[in-house]
């Protein structure tokens, strides 16, 4: 039986040698190939890249300091108030190179900031992204809901988490449109920060 078996095990190992005889260096690339993808694709399909048109950006550099009067150009104050701060406002408590939108502004208001675009954004593919920040003032964590078509995104961040880019999060908008909606969760009249909105249109 052990004679038996040889033969069959020489015909293995020169049906091999015969392949790469045939295909080269390249036999090699193509046994090594498959296992090189598996490895690499969920890291590639997990990484958000920009994409498309942008069709809405916002730093807030056009607005004057301190309570919004008579309101945000571009976003409608829906519940609760906003304040500008940082930046050229010279705000005490907050240092930030730029204005920035405080999400649970004065006066202190006994229900959750809500903010929307002015702008009803149509049917189509989309992706959304910003710059979120802790309060800087020593207050417990807070939350910000952000929601736009598909897209139902919560965000917690302790006080001193700086401004950070958030995002790009993915945003399916069906027939009759949506408005980009900013929820500040906790009542603690301190609030996130937010900072450079873009919204970009998807192919």
């Amino acid at each position: 039986m052990p004679d038996e078996k040889r033969p069959d095990q020489s015909r293995n190992r020169m049906s091999r040698r015969t392949v790469l005889k045939l295909t080269g260096a390249g036999a090699a690339i193509a046994w090594t190939t498959p296992i090189i993808a598996s490895v690499r694709m969920p890291a590639f399909a997990a990484t958000s890249v920009p994409c498309g048109t942008e069709v809405f950006r916002d730093g807030f550099e056009q607005e004057g300091c301190g309570v919004p009067e008579p309101g945000l150009d571009n976003w409608a104050s829906v519940a609760g108030s906003v304040d500008v701060i940082g930046g050229s406002c010279g705000t005490q408590y907050v240092t930030t190179p730029s204005k920035v939108l405080d999400l649970a502004g004065t006066p202190c208001p006994d229900v959750n900031t809500v903010i929307e675009t002015n702008t009803l954004f149509p049917a189509g593919s989309y992706q959304v992204e910003f710059d979120l920040g802790g309060s800087q003032r020593g207050d417990a964590p807070n939350t910000v809901v952000v929601t736009f078509g598909s897209l139902s995104q919560s965000i917690t961040l302790a006080s001193g988490d700086p401004l950070s880019t958030q995002g790009p999060f993915a945003a399916t908008v069906g027939a009759g449109g949506a408005r980009l909606r900013f929820e500040h969760v906790n009542d603690d009249c301190i609030g996130l920060l937010l900072d450079n909105v873009v919204i970009r249109s998807c192919p």
